[in-house]
């Protein structure tokens, strides 16, 4: 979007600000508390990263569309139909996502414009103090899903 001049320069600064962030001080947090799986969501956008925590790990996941969280603007480009050259990849690789039609929460799941930000597997009693103390901490974190039984797959509700 930003080469064709399509995305507001508060949006590229934003995403620039992002990827420059990088995990120390949230690795840091989260290591007071008793990770069970952890990754950084990275060009396989949030769906790749998190299908193979679950093909390691042989469970499943749902995921709640209004928890999950965006880089502003990613969410107008993506219903404009912007899409970066990795995204039909990281959708046919990314394992299969359920309950999900063709709207831009889905597509988020695949997007590759990820600033590296951790995807981190907690148990759920430890799940709001953590969040807690990644917001403290000055980081963006909510709970966007939980561990399913059975296969690995992402359901999206």
């Amino acid at each position: 979007a930003d080469l064709d001049a399509r995305a507001a320069s508060p949006w590229v600064e934003a995403a620039w600000a992002a990827i420059g962030a990088g995990n120390r001080r949230a690795a840091g947090v989260a290591a007071r508390f008793p990770i069970r799986a952890a990754t950084d969501v990275t060009g396989f956008g949030l769906a790749g990263h998190l299908g193979g925590m679950l093909r390691a790990s042989g469970c499943g996941a749902a995921l709640k569309r209004a928890a999950l969280l965006a880089l502003p603007g990613a969410v107008g480009l993506l219903g404009a139909g912007l899409r970066a050259t990795s995204h039909d990849g990281n959708r046919l690789t990314g394992g299969p996502v359920l309950g999900a039609g063709p709207d831009v929460w889905t597509e988020l799941l695949f997007d590759p414009q990820t600033g590296g930000g951790l995807l981190l597997g907690v148990d759920p009693t430890e799940a709001t103090a953590l969040v807690s103390a990644l917001r403290d901490a000055g980081e963006s974190a909510a709970v966007v899903g939980y561990a399913t039984e059975g296969r690995p797959e992402i359901t999206l509700a």
